[in-house]
Order: structure tokens, then sequence, then C-alpha cells
């Protein structure tokens, strides 16, 4: 729904995540590829939070849940295909 990818939106709203929401949020920019394949139990796991902290993530970046965050994912990744920089 937003007009911006999701990278920006994170990096937008950093500021305002908790502490876990964070930690998510670190992993899903530095290992963007491997997220789009965990399951939300997956994610959770890696960054050593609880399921509900990766679902309010999504929530704090107004989308329904999880599988909206990886759709936003999937585009942002290809978006970043158009422009390489980071590893």
């Amino acid at each position: 729904m937003a007009n911006t990818d999701l990278f920006t939106r994170i990096h937008a709203n950093y500021q305002d995540f908790t502490k876990a929401e964070k930690k998510v949020a670190d992993f899903v920019l530095s290992k963007p590829s491997e997220v789009l394949y965990m399951s939300i139990t997956d994610l959770a796991d890696a960054c050593a939070v609880g399921d509900t902290s990766v679902f309010r993530f999504c929530r704090t970046l107004r989308l329904q849940g999880y599988q909206e965050f990886k759709m936003n994912l999937a585009q942002a990744i290809n978006s970043e295909d158009l422009f390489p920089g980071s590893a």
C-alpha cells in the first residue's frame, strides 16, 4: 500500500521499534534473501525473539502480518537488484 519500499520503511521506523523489533530489523536488513524463505518461527529463532515480536515488527511497519511482510520483502529485493550495492 505504501509507495516506498520495505527497506526505506524499516529505516524510517527504526527509532520506533522495541529492542526485540530492532533485532528483527537488523537481521532483515543484513540477510533479506534468507528471510524470504523463513517461517515466522524461523525468523524469530534466528533473532532470538518470540514469534509475537516478529508479528509486532510487521504491524509497526503498518502491514497486516507476516505474509504481507514477505510479499513486500520480495518486491524490495527485486528493486535492490536494479540498484546493486550491498552484499
